[in-house]
């Protein structure tokens, strides 16, 4: 793809200068099956612990306010030295000994995080390939650094490097863990060796406007490792090393530009990549609320809640049996009120025999759509379950989903693999499905857990999960 910039074409041809060349070279929001990312979305995930697709709505998660990301996201694991996925740009591989500037953007939460004596570790990079044909990950440049800002401490900061080498200096804020934050890391190629830069930004001021070096959190100059005229730019990668952070991480976007071996100016370049990689993008268009589904008389009530309605068209309840595959099987209007929050009902009384799973589509006017979580209703009473989300757990959340649960007085208790009890709090439930997330400690151990579920006589469900730091 070549992208013509008109300022610049003029600028360049008044000059000489070859015409400027240029694309955005990936855009990811991990609109994936839920589970091991593996090898989905052309994703190669080298032998390890996957990182994992979580497929919930993300209008309360991994977002920023004007920038696009979806309703999928990835995370990875802290300190595993596991499965360091990565795929490749669209289109041909890029010449490193090109002069190129390149821009990252993407929204991250850092979930855990390791201080490694004030080394922390990387947790993506640019990744290169040695010969235009070749599949195989080789040099790196334009690395992001985390580590927390203390032992145990729920703050970390940032730092970056031209190559895999620790930053010589760090961004000093200190930034909050389980928070999301829009990133923008700009890398720029030098023609020579010992030549490169890259800058970090963590929430820019704008991101209708390419950022001044002078606000960035942190940067570093230097060389790169990999082998200047025999290596190709090709892969964006993420990492799971010992001592390296946890995150949750989405909307994913790479772009650069570069007017070839000669006659280019950083100026130029940068001005095009950041045109390449337009960060700016609407905020969805409604925020989701609860989502509540219960069994009423001989079919299933659902009720939900938006904030923010924005140029909203309808609401769409789409019905499953399995998660996966999801039927239309009715619509709501939108409000489109000034009102803070609007709520919202839908009788289904044809549902489905056994495990009934719904969402709600929010349609906007611009075609813009989002969906809210999957709540699940199973009418086959000799079923009793519960899901727990994530699973295994990074941090201190974890959401407990159970179905078709009646209503009463019920005890949340984790237990260690000892037997100890390590948290325990009541839940009060007006029947049918139940959607709750509650808080570990965080000073628990890694290791494997039991959560169990109490209540109304004999009813006492147990599940597993294992807590990961």
């Amino acid at each position: 793809m070549k992208k013509i910039v008109l300022a610049v074409l003029i600028s360049l041809l008044s000059t000489g200068a070859f015409a400027q060349t240029g694309s955005l070279l990936m855009s990811e929001n991990f609109n994936y099956t839920a589970g091991n990312l593996g090898t989905q979305g052309s994703w190669v995930s080298p032998t390890g612990t996957n990182a994992q697709v979580v497929s919930a709505t993300n209008t309360t998660g991994v977002v920023y306010t004007g920038y696009t990301s979806g309703t999928n996201y990835l995370t990875t694991a802290s300190n595993t030295n596991q499965s360091d996925p990565y795929k490749a740009f669209n289109g041909s591989a890029i010449p490193t000994n090109d002069q190129s500037v390149f821009y990252i953007s993407f929204v991250m939460q850092v979930d855990a995080a390791r201080n490694n004596g004030g080394s922390g570790n990387y947790v993506m990079t640019l990744s290169t390939v040695n010969g235009s044909a070749g599949t195989a990950v080789n040099g790196t440049a334009a690395s992001l650094y985390i580590r927390s800002t203390s032992i145990g401490a729920t703050t970390f900061n940032v730092g970056v490097s031209t190559d895999l080498t620790v930053p010589g200096t760090w961004g000093s804020t200190a930034y909050n863990m389980n928070t999301s934050y829009l990133v923008i890391i700009k890398y720029v190629n030098g023609a020579a060796g010992n030549d490169d830069n890259v800058y970090v930004w963590m929430n820019p001021t704008s991101v209708s406007s390419e950022p001044t070096l002078a606000s960035a959190a942190a940067s570093d100059s230097g060389n790169d490792n990999f082998a200047s005229g025999t290596d190709y730019f090709k892969y964006f990668q993420l990492y799971q090393q010992n001592n390296a952070a946890g995150l949750s991480i989405d909307g994913i976007k790479v772009a650069y530009a570069r007017t070839g071996a000669t006659g280019s100016t950083q100026t130029v370049n940068s001005a095009a990549a950041w045109t390449n990689l337009a960060p700016a993008g609407a905020p969805l268009p409604v925020k989701f609320g609860a989502i509540k589904a219960a069994e009423k008389q001989k079919g299933i009530q659902l009720d939900w809640t938006s904030y923010d309605e924005v140029n909203m068209n309808n609401y769409t309840i789409e019905r499953s049996s399995d998660g996966i595959n999801f039927t239309a099987i009715g619509s709501v209007n939108a409000a489109n009120s000034t009102a803070a929050r609007n709520d919202y009902s839908f009788f289904d009384a044809a549902p489905l025999a056994g495990v009934n799973i719904y969402r709600i589509r929010n349609n906007d006017i611009d075609g813009k759509a989002g969906y809210s979580n999957m709540v699940k209703v199973n009418l086959d009473k000799s079923v009793k379950e519960i899901s727990l989300y994530p699973n295994p757990v990074r941090g201190t959340q974890v959401s407990i989903q159970a179905t078709d649960l009646a209503k009463g007085l019920y005890q949340v208790t984790v237990f260690n693999a000892n037997g100890q009890q390590v948290y325990n709090q009541s839940l009060n439930h007006t029947g049918g499905a139940v959607n709750q997330t509650i808080s570990l400690s965080a000073n628990l151990q890694s290791g494997m857990y039991n959560l169990q579920l109490a209540g109304n006589g004999a009813t006492k469900i147990v599940k597993p999960f294992i807590l990961v730091k």
